[in-house]
């Protein structure tokens, strides 16, 4: 009996998944809260601990039963990309079967994908880079020119740069190579001669000292440097399947060409706005309530997610029309939220849940438009996510506005992407 464990390092969670590498049925799964974002004295710095992110990733993998993950014989990695940790790679986190990134000064923080301290003024001042790729905040490269002009201390303490993935496939093999997903989404790297800009970076005054070299995805990163969690010698094979990449000009901005398995590319169109605009608003109306004298706890979250779909139903042809890009997207990073057609008679608490569904996925319409679809010959969707999975009121605008049958599935997640890819590779890969 051998077993796979997929670790998805997300914003605000860290899944993982023990699959059974016979028949890819799931054993156990668990799932651990990262915690909130740090406070910070830079405007619009989005910042996690990355010394919490993995203590939080040590966490959920030790829920796993102690017999199951003695079977982990390959571990496989993904998560969310473009963010900049970091680190001294002086000596490995892992000593004594435990991740030891807590002690002072080994890393920094977690700048994630939503930070938007790289304003449009500042992106504007950097060099063109040579690549197609569009560089906006929030990603690698981009920080790391930030920081450099504004913060070089920061980066005077540390000798190595990656995602939190990376940070923590370094600190369990005590290797260092980055996908070309992921660095195509850090900028200022070419996807197809695979490879950094240096000559870009070295003008944007970024230290390339600091970016490690990279690989086609999906690559096995080494083996466990020890005995961690009960895991014996296992693989570890990253995999990043997240968000945007390489810009596709043929048809718009906010496609992007991902890097996939086996030298092919998947289109992407990588929404900033889908269920954070929900539970975005779900947190206004408590805060309504709690501007009214009603203790928000005497309605629980499920109780108000159930009302939403259910009220919003109740107005599914509403003219009311909401727009909720409230932060913007990255081909149009000055873009905000709006409310047009406002009358009197479609202000109701049915028309704001409905009107706010689907613009959601009409904004999502918009960024893969339906001539890619005819292009490509999509005839049906397959979703996956919590959010989609759970809202019948979304997948009902899905397949209304796709003009396509939705297809869900129950086994989706990408934990169990990470860990099912692991099989991809050959035992005798290096």
């Amino acid at each position: 009996m051998a077993y796979l464990l997929g670790i998805d390092i997300g914003t605000t969670t860290v899944k993982t998944v023990l699959v059974n590498s016979a028949d890819f049925k799931v054993v156990e799964e668990r799932s651990t809260p990262i915690g909130d974002h740090l406070e910070s004295s830079i405007p619009d710095a989005r910042e996690l601990s990355a010394s919490a992110t993995l203590a939080a990733v040590e966490r959920c993998a030790s829920g796993h039963s102690r017999a199951a993950l003695q079977h982990v014989r390959s571990i496989g990695v993904c998560g969310q990309m473009h963010g900049c940790v970091l680190w001294k790679d002086e000596e490995p986190f892992l000593r004594g079967g435990e991740l030891h990134a807590h002690e002072p000064g080994s890393c920094g923080v977690l700048i994630t994908w939503q930070d938007k301290r790289c304003s449009e003024a500042f992106l504007t001042s950097l060099p063109s880079t040579s690549t197609s790729v569009p560089v906006s905040a929030g990603y690698g490269c981009a920080t790391l020119a930030w920081l450099q002009r504004y913060c070089p201390e920061d980066l005077a303490r540390y000798n190595r740069a990656g995602t939190i993935m990376d940070l923590l496939v370094w600190s369990l093999c005590g290797k260092l190579k980055m996908s070309d997903q992921n660095a195509t989404s850090w900028g200022f790297y070419d996807p197809i001669c695979k490879q950094w800009d240096e000559s870009t970076l070295l003008q944007a005054r970024v230290p390339t000292k600091l970016l490690p070299p990279t690989v086609s995805v999906p690559h096995r990163a080494g083996t466990l440097l020890m005995d961690w969690l009960g895991i014996r010698e296992a693989q570890l094979v990253v995999i990043y399947t997240d968000h945007s990449l390489r810009s596709n000009q043929l048809f718009r901005q906010s496609l992007t060409d991902v890097p996939y398995f086996s030298g092919d590319y998947a289109k992407v169109a990588a929404s900033l706005s889908g269920g954070n605009v929900i539970a975005t608003f779900v947190c206004m109306l408590q805060g309504w309530l709690e501007a009214m004298g009603i203790d928000r706890k005497t309605i629980g979250d499920a109780d108000i997610y159930e009302r939403l779909m259910t009220c919003g139903a109740e107005k599914w042809d509403t003219t009311l029309c909401v727009d909720p890009v409230w932060w913007g997207e990255r081909h149009t990073p000055e873009a905000k939220g709006s409310v047009t057609n406002m009358a009197e008679d479609n202000m109701t608490f049915s028309d704001w849940c409905s009107a706010l569904h689907r613009g959601i996925v009409q904004n999502l319409s918009k960024m893969m438009p339906e001539e890619v679809l005819l292009e490509h010959k999509i005839e049906r969707l397959l979703g996956s996510g919590r959010t989609l999975h759970k809202n019948t009121l979304l997948q009902r605008h899905v397949t209304s506005i796709f003009k396509r049958p939705l297809v869900l599935r129950e086994e989706v997640d990408s934990p169990l992407g990470a860990a099912m890819a692991v099989s991809t590779l050959c035992v005798d890969q290096c």
